[in-house]
């Protein structure tokens, strides 16, 4: 009978040309010559058992081997994957910061790439080393920006990166880093289903026994998957449904059955209750999990766990990792989790979050609340806003993504929404995001904001373009934000971004003293440009100043504005 590892054991099937390349890449490596090989295909199809058998080729030929991969739920934990893979081989990092579990400070992240790429070319040419990262579908934008970084400075040294990913989901950073390294000369492997005569052999290999019709029938509803043909003969195997007989397989009438894919899909019926209900909590949080979280979402004690995870464990279902447990497989976790129903994902989301900020991770909590969280979830807002808080001293970019994950869950009236966003713009700049930034606000910009925020939006994007070199356009965006706020002191600008005195948000009250001005004029029939030559203003602040008065007013048109202003002040006098 197969076992759940017994497909470590066999021979790689079907898997030929890929072998070759790889073998290629080991020996160029081995004699000096590095290089990058990426690895791309589904999920089942043999990525991880590759990259396994290069570490067992790299360690027979004296090869070092660091070896590391991404998480879906740990993607806002910066440099974790690459740290993961590093630690151990190199001393990069203190006793106090554990790679995978801690996230390094904002400003510490230039200074550990530096490290690791220090520490690789110090290697020297007698020490070859194979850097394995896998799932890289998962890794966050400082994994990404590293891998580019290292492997552009250590073009011409013994180290050769086998990346994998999946080609769902991708990113434009990833697909811009694996864009860069192909037109560097990386070579590029992309698995594809197995063939009927590959599935053929596996089998053989698993069961000691080529396959009947039947059998090769059922067989053939895997797709050429081979995790997904291993599942099918082992469940098969377990229920006595296989007869194995002169040397060959046969599949007992009624080898269908529904209990067959219940397994395939991760419908356990062979364990207990709470057993299964542990799986199915504890496939919300990922690949690897820590146990005190899965309780607390159980509400149970991680003492009336044991019983479960012990036969979890026993069940080759749950593997051991370090201080955490992880599914045996990701397409174990993958089929429990997908066999969820909607309502209950994110109701287990949003409690995962939870849980997760009670033991002091709010960057994982974060990554729950954008899966469980709905559009006007105040609560969620203020646990996000919370994690970007606890985080901003450290690291300003986590912080401000965490800040534009509780924007998207606040309704577009939401008078707090643009202020949020204005944060998320401070917060990148404060990192050196500075495009990113700046395209922001540019973004926000084309909205209609309250003055005060679009004053503080120009007051930052001045700040950043005078630091990058670009004074008239820093002064042009003072200038227009000293206008909005009517500071006549540019001495004063520094201070722009204090609250203003409560304001009312809509009506006549809400008007600025600069937008009564211009909407004044704008009455009495002036055009936009002579409005700015009256009030020495650019016809940029006075658009700006009448789509602020038109929105507040909920008007249309300049005639709906002059009789506003007719209303409230009838002899139009200033």
């Amino acid at each position: 009978m197969p076992s759940e590892g017994s497909m470590d054991t066999t021979p790689l099937r079907g898997r030929d040309a890929d072998v070759r390349r790889l073998s290629q890449s080991i020996e160029a490596v081995a004699a000096g010559r590095g290089g990058v090989l990426l690895v791309e295909g589904a999920a089942g199809l043999g990525k991880s058992r590759l990259l396994q058998e290069a570490a067992k080729w790299a360690h027979r030929v004296g090869i070092d081997v660091a070896r590391g991969g991404a998480d879906e739920l740990r993607r806002l934990l910066p440099l974790a994957p690459l740290l993961a893979a590093v630690h151990g081989t190199m001393q990069l990092i203190g006793d106090d910061q554990e790679p995978g579990t801690a996230y390094p400070l904002e400003y510490d992240r230039s200074r550990l790439i530096e490290r690791i790429t220090v520490t690789l070319r110090d290697r020297g040419p007698s020490r070859p080393i194979l850097i394995i990262l896998d799932d890289l579908q998962w890794a966050d934008p400082s994994t990404l920006l590293a891998v580019q970084s290292i492997t552009d400075l250590l073009a011409g040294s013994p180290v050769m990166w086998l990346l994998s990913r999946r080609p769902w989901p991708s990113t434009p950073p990833l697909n811009g880093l694996m864009a860069n390294l192909i037109a560097g000369g990386a070579t590029t492997i992309r698995l594809a289903p197995l063939s009927a005569g590959a599935v053929v052999a596996v089998t053989t290999d698993l069961l000691g026994a080529a396959p009947d019709k039947a059998l090769l029938e059922l067989l053939d509803k895997c797709d050429g998957n081979p995790f997904m043909v291993m599942e099918l003969l082992r469940t098969l195997a377990e229920q006595d449904e296989l007869v194995i007989d002169t040397g060959q397989a046969r599949l007992l009438p009624g080898g269908t059955s529904g209990y067959v894919y219940q397994r395939l899909s991760g419908v356990l019926a062979s364990v207990s209750p709470l057993t299964r209900q542990l799986l199915e909590v504890a496939s919300i949080f990922g690949q690897f999990f820590d146990l005190r979280c899965v309780a607390l979402v159980l509400r149970r004690t991680v003492a009336e766990l044991l019983p479960p995870v012990h036969e979890a464990l026993g069940s080759d279902l749950l593997v051991e990792d370090g201080a955490q447990l992880g599914f045996h497989t990701g397409l174990l976790r993958e089929a429990l989790y997908g066999a969820l129903p909607l309502s209950a994902r994110k109701t287990l989301h949003r409690e995962a979050a939870e849980a997760l900020f009670s033991v002091g991770s709010p960057v994982e909590a974060a990554a729950h609340l954008a899966k469980g969280g709905d559009v006007g979830d105040a609560r969620a807002v203020a646990l996000l806003v919370q994690a970007s808080d606890e985080v901003a001293p450290g690291a300003p970019g986590t912080a401000a993504d965490l800040r534009l994950r509780a924007v998207e869950l606040m309704p577009p009236t939401e008078l707090r929404r643009s202020e949020r966003v204005a944060e998320a713009v401070g917060l990148l700049l404060r990192a050196g995001r500075s495009e990113e930034g700046e395209a922001l606000a540019e973004r926000s910009l084309q909205s209609a904001l309250p003055a005060e925020l679009e004053a503080r939006l120009r007051f930052q994007l001045a700040e950043t373009l005078g630091a990058g070199g670009h004074a008239a356009a820093a002064l042009h965006q003072t200038r227009v934000a000293l206008e909005l706020q009517s500071i006549d002191d540019p001495g004063l600008a520094a201070h722009a971004d204090r609250p203003a005195a409560p304001r009312p948000a809509f009506g006549w009250e809400s008007l600025t003293g600069a937008e009564l001005r211009v909407a004044r004029l704008a009455a009495s029939g002036l055009t936009n440009r002579l409005i700015a030559d009256e009030l020495s203003l650019s016809r940029h602040t006075v658009e700006s100043h009448l789509r602020h008065a038109f929105r507040k007013l909920d008007l249309r048109s300049r005639v709906e504005l002059a009789r506003v202003v007719l209303t409230h002040e009838p002899t139009s006098d200033d």
